[in-house]
């Protein structure tokens, strides 16, 4: 019995540790879980059980987690009433919706919401919020940068078609200069012309700089 108690203590002791554990790590990430029902106006609540939702919410936090506050009030998207519908719509898989959210200060958070139908007899849905602001920032960078790179390729290739016609504008302009006897109002006409194609060129050279 004592083999026995001693043996059942250390599983205690070591499921305790996995929970602190768990406990800790849900702490450090910015996720908070949630159980969420419907009232008798079909509108969705959200209670938090987990996690630390100001990280999040930031200084609403408290009034979320009191319920003075209601999560979907702040959804800062045109159409709140349809994110609230497919939550109430998904009774069997689970669903994961991206919405922005609104903080008291005015600060836009960037949300990705995972819900599923709870596995208790009490009926709602349980779920989790995370904090995806700094990773859309960065897919924001990244498509800006992508677009700057397929417009630094486009005038690349456009300038370096463009400096091709030039050179064969100059090219002439210096052939038929030395073949053909020219007068002033010739000579100037092709001065013209010689200055027209080598202001070209130096445009283009900026270009392929920028």
């Amino acid at each position: 019995k004592l083999e026995a108690d001693t043996e059942r203590l250390a599983v205690e002791r070591q499921l305790q540790q996995e929970r602190l554990r768990q406990a800790a790590i849900l702490e450090s990430l910015p996720l908070a879980l949630y159980h969420a029902w419907l009232d008798e106006n079909g509108r969705l609540h959200r209670r938090f059980v987990g996690g630390d939702v100001a990280k999040i919410a930031g200084e609403d936090a408290e009034a979320l987690s009191s319920g003075s506050l209601r999560w979907c009030d702040r959804i800062a998207e045109p159409d709140v009433s349809q994110l609230e519908r497919r939550v109430a719509a998904c009774t069997e898989a689970p669903i994961t919706l991206h919405y922005r959210w609104k903080r008291a200060n005015g600060a836009i958070v960037h949300v990705i919401d995972q819900c599923a139908p709870s596995l208790e007899g009490e009926g709602g849905w349980v779920g989790t919020l995370m904090d995806v602001t700094t990773q859309h920032a960065l897919e924001e960078q990244l498509v800006q940068a992508r677009k700057s790179e397929a417009l630094g390729q486009l005038t690349g290739g456009v300038a370096h078609d463009f400096n091709n016609l030039l050179a064969a504008i100059l090219g002439g302009v210096r052939l038929l200069e030395s073949r053909i006897e020219l007068g002033d109002r010739e000579r100037k006409i092709f001065e013209h012309m010689r200055y027209a194609a080598e202001s070209g060129a130096e445009l283009v050279r900026r270009l392929m700089a920028f």
